[in-house]
């Protein structure tokens, strides 16, 4: 029985090959890299932007685009009573409608959503103020409260799809490259066991022409 083992230990130890084993660490790193990269590229996006205190007045360059502006704070993000007024290079005030996805989102110690959207018809400086409604005075406004603009991509729904496509392209990378070297450490294999049966005979037949003494 302990002789069967050990024979068994030995066909195994002479199954594997460099290929196996590289195939084996690629994806016992490419895995774990692959999600985090994915986390990455959501906590990337939700710390994108340019952020501005609440309760002064700001200039902002923006594109030409339909484009989110966030409300983050270390509290919970309100719902209601926070106002923005944003004019262009001409003084003209922009229309600021309400968003049909607040695109709800955390990182580190804030609360972050999509509060208003703009539809801007040309690139350009922007000047804007963002106020809570409840604040007596700017003293009154959160200090720690932030209004974002500009975050890349521009909603959370294009940052998961991002998110998504490192899983798919990283995953399948990963396993693409296992697979390659598990088909290689394959091919090693039966060239090593093709060569030791081809070997076999010529011994034996150099065995049979030497006489005993």
């Amino acid at each position: 029985m302990l002789f069967h083992r050990k024979e068994q230990r030995i066909a195994q130890l002479k199954n594997i090959t460099i290929f196996n084993i590289l195939a084996l660490i690629v994806v016992i790193v490419g895995i774990p890299l692959t999600i985090l990269q994915g986390r990455a590229a959501l906590q990337n996006w939700a710390q994108s932007g340019k952020r501005f205190p609440l309760g002064v007045w700001h200039v902002v360059d923006l594109k030409e685009t339909d484009t989110l502006v966030y409300y983050e704070s270390p509290d919970a993000v309100p719902t209601e009573y926070v106002m923005l007024t944003i004019n262009d290079i001409n003084n003209s005030e922009i229309y600021v409608s309400t968003p049909t996805d607040r695109n709800d989102f955390s990182y580190k110690d804030k609360q972050g959503a999509a509060l208003f959207k703009l539809s801007l018809s040309q690139q350009g400086s922007y000047r804007f103020i963002c106020n809570d409604a409840m604040a007596n005075s700017i003293a009154d406004n959160p200090e720690q409260d932030e209004v974002v603009f500009a975050k890349s991509p521009n909603s959370k729904a294009q940052a998961l799809n991002k998110s998504t496509w490192t899983y798919i392209i990283g995953g399948g990378s990963t396993l693409g490259l296992a697979a390659i070297l598990y088909i290689i450490h394959g091919i090693w294999l039966q060239r090593k066991e093709g060569t030791s049966k081809t070997r076999a005979p010529a011994t034996f037949a150099a065995n049979i022409g030497v006489p005993e003494e």
